[in-house]
């Protein structure tokens, strides 16, 4: 009997924790963003699995610049610590991300502007634009 009450016990935890990680409603949320930065004035977070992933241009290749845990704070902002030292903010009402911590580099200061998208709308738009930066240059 008392195993019983331990299987169900068990069954109950292991069920209700899927659901609350799942609760959040970000896991398989894409958002396509702008941003000040010369070199890559678009880029792309992707979440899933409790985890945000930053995908860009470098060249003709599309990488990934980081994949991070990702924290709820309150029912309005996600956070993720990129490096040790510089954390990102969404801002879930207005698509806004911002960076704190040291800047080395300005346009991160800015809050970048983004936009729901889709995994597949990220991609579509990272080709635009390398099939654009192909035919402009030369060589």
């Amino acid at each position: 009997m008392r195993s019983a009450i331990y299987g169900v016990i068990f069954t109950v935890f292991l069920a209700s924790a899927g659901t609350v990680q799942a609760a959040n409603g970000l896991d398989g949320k894409s958002l396509l963003c702008t941003s000040k930065s010369q070199i890559n004035p678009v880029f792309g977070l992707i979440f899933d699995q409790g985890k945000v992933s930053r995908h860009e241009v470098d060249g003709y290749s599309k990488v990934i610049e980081y994949t991070k845990p990702y924290d709820l704070d309150g029912t309005n902002t996600v956070h993720w610590w990129f490096t040790n030292i510089h954390r990102a903010s969404l801002d879930r009402e207005t698509l806004r991300v911002t960076v704190s911590g040291p800047l080395e580099n300005p346009s991160w200061g800015y809050p970048h502007l983004c936009s729901i998208s889709s995994k597949t709308g990220i991609f579509q738009k990272f080709d635009q634009i390398i099939a654009a930066a192909k035919k402009k240059n030369k060589i």
